[in-house]
């Protein structure tokens, strides 16, 4: 499809691989985030699942304040990183744009110049 172009393949080009790294940083964003959940929950259910093998009241009691405080850690922590994350991810999708936008403008302003000359050559 990019083949049949013509003036425009450079801002085709252009187009694909500003689409191609935008897939990328969203794919490294879904990457971290899904790393951070799958340690919030790691963590958490590591706790409980230590207290719920005591089985007895008492130990149960004295654990789980240190286990609600890991939790709320934690969870506090993925927050964080969720927020951290999602702020360098719209950083990243504006120095894209900022980098891929003008020169893709170019790129189609030139193809459409070629156009018009070969349409009136024609």
């Amino acid at each position: 499809m990019i083949k049949k172009a013509g003036p425009f393949l450079p801002s085709a080009q252009s187009a694909m691989e500003y689409a191609q790294q935008m897939m990328e940083c969203t794919a490294q964003l879904l990457q971290s985030q899904l790393d951070i959940a799958e340690k919030v929950y790691t963590s958490t259910t590591s706790g409980y699942r230590e207290i719920i093998k005591s089985g007895e009241p008492a130990a149960i009691m004295n654990k789980l304040p240190k286990i609600v405080e890991n939790t709320i850690r934690v969870t506090s922590e993925g927050a964080t990183g969720y927020l951290t994350n999602g702020l360098n991810y719209q950083n990243t999708v504006i120095d894209l744009m900022k980098n891929k936008v003008p020169e893709m403008n170019r790129h189609f302003i030139k193809g459409m110049m070629e156009s018009t000359q070969i349409s009136s050559a024609s």
